[in-house]
């Protein structure tokens, strides 16, 4: 089982180096900018969303962790919202050498004992449908697809 906990300042530094590099690789990839252009605009945005170090209100940013006596390892990152009706997740990171155990659903099914503790009834996220194994845990998770994203460069 797993656990949501406050990230520490070390843990922070650590989501902020995966984040950026998370972000310079999509938004070189979808959106066809040069590594370097990428990564100054994952930095830029880094710092737009973590203003200070710290999450904006009704922000969380939180560490997945083991659950387990005497483990306290961090699987992984959860960054999300509470607005009046839905909890929006930003961005959702579980390490490579703990995904396919099963924490990946355990945070969504977290998140949703969270919800429905505050009475809302709907998580809402965006996935790019290149991360195929998200994709479809979602899918597998009962998320429907709303929309597409789309973008015309010129």
């Amino acid at each position: 089982m797993i656990k949501l906990t406050e990230i520490t300042k070390i843990e922070f530094e650590k989501y902020k180096e995966i984040f950026i590099k998370k972000e310079t690789i999509e938004v070189s990839e979808n959106y066809k900018y040069t590594q370097e252009q990428a990564k100054e605009n994952a930095v830029r945005d880094f710092d737009k969303y973590f203003p200070n170090g710290k999450t904006k209100k009704n922000e969380f940013l939180v560490c997945i962790s083991s659950n387990q006596a005497g483990d306290n390892k961090t699987l992984g990152y959860l960054w999300y919202c509470i607005s009046n009706d839905y909890i929006f997740i930003f961005d959702f990171f579980v390490h490579p050498e703990f995904k396919g155990n099963g924490y990946g659903s355990q945070t969504i099914e977290g998140l949703q004992n969270l919800s429905l503790e505050k009475n809302i009834h709907q998580i809402r996220l965006r996935v790019a449908r290149s991360y195929k194994r998200a994709f479809k845990l979602y899918q597998e998770l009962g998320f429907i697809t709303t929309g597409t994203n789309m973008m015309k460069r010129f």
